[in-house]
């Protein structure tokens, strides 16, 4: 699925875009068409310095084949990544900054004549196709990138949450969540209820307090205007041990009190364990 146009170094490169090993079944339609036209603003890209990190296929077969027998697509997908410029291997330049474009195309002649109509997010392609993309990235870097859906000119600014800490606790628990695009008053919630939360970092970390009726569940964060992630850890939330009271004084005297006055009074200590909230 390499274009022609991509492989004009020499003729020997040329040639191998016309292997079978590099075509599959695809739609004139779509093939001629907005496929065409993403491929060349691929290069548009590439011819202003950067680099071009493609990986491309089919998806979605049915029960639709040929005459030998051989499956139909359902769909044809494809996912860049812009890198800029160097000699660095791809993954110590790609970053959270990084463009990241994903189309996932029918694959039919009744397909549009604009890629930016088939733009959708690495993380949907995954589900679709069961690969798993940016495997040699910062796991923070990859989970961001799986989610950031492009807008045709550029990427867009998702909610991303990278990591939960720690992964179980109580209510009362505070629990720190990094992340991206936050805002600045996101709605925290423990598998559904809402928690007490407030933000650092300029929007990039979380301090969610579990709240009393959470149970076992995954964690979502709503911004404004950034939308909703969940998160992929479960936060396990485990029951308070009960508490354990002790009370001492150093001596106790008697009180003699006139009406309405305290005329004495008594020092003690009290300690104990598992004490989560006020005791009365």
């Amino acid at each position: 699925m390499c274009p022609s146009g991509d492989r004009t170094a020499s003729v020997a490169d040329n040639d191998e875009t016309f292997l079978m090993s590099n075509m599959i079944p695809q739609a004139s339609r779509n093939n001629q068409g907005l496929w065409g036209t993403f491929e060349g603003y691929c290069r548009g890209l590439a011819s202003g310095g950067s680099e071009i990190l493609i990986t491309c296929g089919p998806g979605n077969f049915g029960s639709a084949s040929i005459s030998n027998g051989m499956k139909l697509p359902g769909s044809v997908w494809k996912v860049i990544v812009v890198s800029p410029p160097g000699t660095a291997l791809a993954p110590d330049k790609v970053t959270t900054a990084s463009r990241v474009i994903a189309i996932n195309t029918p694959n039919a002649a009744s397909v549009s004549t604009s890629w930016t109509d088939y733009i959708t997010t690495v993380e949907e392609i995954e589900a679709e196709t069961g690969f798993r993309f940016f495997s040699s990235l910062p796991t923070s870097v990859a989970r961001y990138l799986r989610k950031v859906k492009d807008t045709g000119s550029g990427p867009n600014t998702p909610t991303v949450i990278t990591a939960v800490s720690p992964t179980s606790g109580t209510a009362g628990t505070t629990v720190t969540i990094s992340g991206y695009n936050f805002g600045s008053s996101p709605v925290v919630k423990f598998n559904g209820v809402t928690a007490t939360a407030s933000v650092q970092g300029g929007g990039t970390q979380i301090n969610a307090i579990v709240p009393a009726s959470a149970s076992t569940g995954v964690i979502t964060v709503t911004s404004t205007s950034n939308g909703t992630d969940t998160s992929a850890e479960t936060f396990a939330v485990s029951s308070s041990p009960n508490p354990s009271l002790s009370l001492s004084s150093s001596s106790l005297t008697g009180f003699t009190s006139v009406s309405g006055t305290a005329s004495a009074s008594q020092s003690y200590t009290v300690s104990g364990s598992n004490l989560t909230s006020n005791v009365v």
